[in-house]
């Protein structure tokens, strides 16, 4: 079997294609996705709920007009989405699994919490092939069909307001991504860094669950 590639660009009718919304999921877990709350880790010097348009991450808008906030299911999906790169990359890293609390005092927990559950996209399951699509969309490292997706989904006349998936890290947890469309029927609070005295035992489950110290 050879390698399949890169992921072809979306179907020519994806716009006519219903819609598989988390809502509507056999799966309970996905579901409650539409509901929050949802956990993010964010730099402490920054507001959680950043929105970005910088067109750097998997669905970011390509022309850079909407924002998209990351958030994950619990802090095990949070923390894993933005450190687990480190885990694979960094050669000491990949022997020792230390994070350095001076690494880890810089990014805080925040809870985010919709107002009303929100029309979320999901992505989990068979979402995929009904939309025509594979996991390369969530786990590639070629952003480029992930984020005309991105800008598809956002166009369309059902008004999506995000899209739920597979953490590339831990595929058992779910991530979402949340467009600014719904940024008024949001809101957040900010927990403190993550190595806060109050936050030390929610860290080291997580830490636990991938094998990890704290230095």
């Amino acid at each position: 079997m050879s390698s399949p590639g890169p992921h072809p660009s979306l179907p020519p009718d994806f716009d006519t294609r219903r819609i598989p919304w988390a809502s509507e999921s056999e799966d309970r877990r996905v579901r409650a996705l539409a509901r929050g709350p949802w956990v993010r880790v964010h730099p402490v010097a920054k507001r959680p709920l950043h929105f970005g348009r910088g067109g750097d991450w998997r669905f970011d808008d390509p022309k850079r007009k909407y924002g998209a906030l990351y958030v994950g299911e619990n802090e095990s999906c949070a923390f894993i989405e933005v450190y687990g790169d480190s885990l694979v990359s960094d050669p000491s890293r990949l022997t020792y699994r230390l994070f350095f609390s001076e690494e880890l005092e810089v990014r805080s927990w925040a809870r985010v919490m919709p107002k009303r559950a929100l029309r979320i996209v999901d992505l989990t399951g068979p979402g995929l092939s009904i939309l025509g699509l594979d996991e390369r969309i969530c786990a590639g490292s070629d952003y480029t069909i992930s984020q005309h997706l991105s800008r598809a989904l956002w166009g369309r006349r059902e008004r999506p307001e995000g899209l739920c998936y597979r953490a590339r890290h831990d595929p058992f947890l779910y991530s979402l991504t949340i467009f600014d469309k719904a940024q008024a029927q949001l809101r957040a609070i900010s927990l403190g860094s993550l190595v806060d005295v109050p936050n030390r035992a929610v860290l080291q489950t997580v830490l636990d669950r991938y094998r990890c110290g704290l230095w």
